[in-house]
């Protein structure tokens, strides 16, 4: 769910800040074990694809460029920043960060 800011720099031209908030709801895979050294112990968990491996929240920061091209088309680029590490590195076993970062190219329309 975002909530942003615009700001007009001009009659054609505007630029956007916010954040952004999202919920992890479900994954769809299996988790595969191989136990080191042991070939033949090969377990198959259902754990709705890791979904104990992620945190359920995240939040980002969004900020993006606007410019009309005519009174009803606009093109607008944005990119997102993630600034919630959203693994739990307790069951990848690593010290590696993951955040959500996004860039992004709209074309935008105006009906009336």
């Amino acid at each position: 769910m975002p909530i942003s800011i615009f700001a007009s720099l001009n009659n054609r031209s505007e630029i956007h800040l916010g954040v952004v908030g999202g919920l992890l709801m479900q994954t769809h895979n299996k988790v595969n074990i191989v136990k080191t050294g042991d070939q033949n112990s090969n377990e198959i968990l259902d754990q709705n694809g890791y979904l104990d491996a992620y945190k359920s929240c995240d939040l980002s920061m969004n900020l993006g460029y606007g410019y009309w091209i005519s009174q009803r088309f606009k093109l607008q680029l944005s990119g997102k920043l993630g600034l919630v590490d959203i693994s739990k590195n307790n069951v990848f076993r690593s010290n590696s960060i993951n955040k959500v970062n996004a860039i992004s190219i709209g074309l935008h329309y105006k009906i009336w």
